[in-house]
């Protein structure tokens, strides 16, 4: 029996090592994966808003349109215009090193390494644009997992203690079929003697699940005829469980 409490403990302990595995990958690497789009978007919402509240002096520090994280660069012809954040933002000696990166109304780019979102708009020869770099989106990634994983640890908790509740309960199932199996063993008679297989220690193993009983008996004699008496008779008293019966007589 502490055979089989050692194994249900590995299994368990496998499939707990096994669920975490699965929950850590999901929240970690495929729910922000998932849920990249919808902050993307967000993000060019985040952009695209403040560019037609902007003035035209974007180093205005007294407007309350401008976010310090976000970088404002104006074009109009040859000229181009940029926020004073924008090198703590873009860590760039030229913004023409990255102008000809933004060629859609909105989209991202790498610099060095790093991603940077941006929005831009024209108006009246002017061309607005808006960029970030990426803390947006890590920082809704941080958020969302600090919101779910309190969650998915407790329920990770439950479904564990309900785990070990369950083999628990299979153990004991076990550890009382096991009890059956030896008080019908106790009512097996070794042939020619008054005493059982049990009593006499000839039951060398008992083996059992809900479904199936593995049965090992030593006997000293190598009468075929007494093995074969043995073998009617203790399928017999086993009869009554339902149990498929594998049983070696040595």
């Amino acid at each position: 029996m502490n055979y089989i409490k050692s194994k249900l403990s590995r299994q368990l302990l496998c499939l707990i090592v096994v669920i975490f595995g699965l929950v850590f990958i999901s929240l970690g690497i495929i729910l922000p994966q998932l849920l990249l789009p919808v902050y993307e978007e967000n993000l060019y919402n985040y952009l695209k808003e403040p560019l037609s509240l902007v003035g035209e002096d974007i180093n205005d520090n007294q407007n309350p349109n401008i976010d310090t994280e976000i970088a404002y660069v104006y074009i109009y012809q040859d000229n181009v215009v940029t926020s004073e954040n924008l090198t703590s933002i873009l860590p760039v000696s030229s913004v023409d090193e990255v102008i000809p990166k933004m060629t859609n109304e909105y989209g991202s780019f790498v610099y060095k390494l790093q991603k940077y979102y941006y929005y831009q708009e024209n108006s009246n020869d002017i061309t607005k644009i808006a960029l970030t770099n990426d803390r947006y989106i890590n920082k809704t990634k941080a958020d969302v997992l600090y919101s779910v994983l309190p969650i998915t640890l407790i329920t990770f908790i439950i479904i564990s203690f309900m785990l070990i509740i369950w083999s628990h309960i299979i153990v004991r199932r076990i550890e009382k079929l096991k009890e059956k199996i030896e008080e019908r063993l106790k009512q097996v008679i070794y042939p020619g003697f008054k005493k059982d297989i049990v009593s006499f220690g000839f039951v060398k193993k008992i083996e059992s699940n809900d479904q199936k009983a593995h049965v090992v008996v030593e006997i000293v004699s190598a009468n075929a005829q007494i093995a074969q008496e043995l073998r009617l008779n203790i399928a017999n008293a086993l009869k009554d469980l339902n149990l498929e019966l594998n049983l070696e007589i040595i």
